[in-house]
């Protein structure tokens, strides 16, 4: 049976379209969420222990625009699956937010140590072969 992937990331069908296909080859599940406000009523149904993986951008809108008082909806997202007791080997942040202060919120504060950005790792195998790495 494949795995399951929660991806939270309004370009998944877009500009990162081929990161999905490895998992796809692979028979990975992707349930894919573009919107901050969708990712908050998933984590709220509690089947969170059904996703073996969740890759998840910062800066997501929250219904169809992006809120500009609260540009990182992601944190708010980070911070539901800390609350729910989602494993943190298992939450991979892929973003292109570079601020020292939300880095060491996410890496330092919350304990997340899969913090990578999207511009220093490009290659459409880059999140496959992360995943296969926690795997072991």
């Amino acid at each position: 049976m494949g795995k399951n992937i929660l991806w939270i990331e309004d370009e998944i069908d877009d500009v990162l379209y081929e990161m999905q296909l490895p998992f796809i080859k692979e028979g990975y599940y992707i349930d894919k969420v573009k919107k901050a406000s969708d990712a908050l009523k998933k984590i709220e149904e509690g089947n969170l222990s059904k996703y073996d993986f969740i890759i998840i951008d910062i800066m997501l809108p929250h219904g169809e625009n992006f809120n500009m008082d609260e540009p990182y909806e992601g944190l708010e997202i980070l911070k539901k699956l800390m609350d729910e007791k989602y494993s943190k080997e298992r939450i991979i942040v892929y973003t292109i937010v570079y601020e020292d202060g939300v880095k060491r919120k996410i890496t330092e504060e919350w304990g997340i140590k899969h913090f990578y950005l999207k511009e220093e790792n490009p290659s459409k195998n880059f999140l496959y072969k992360k995943i296969k790495e926690i795997e072991g």
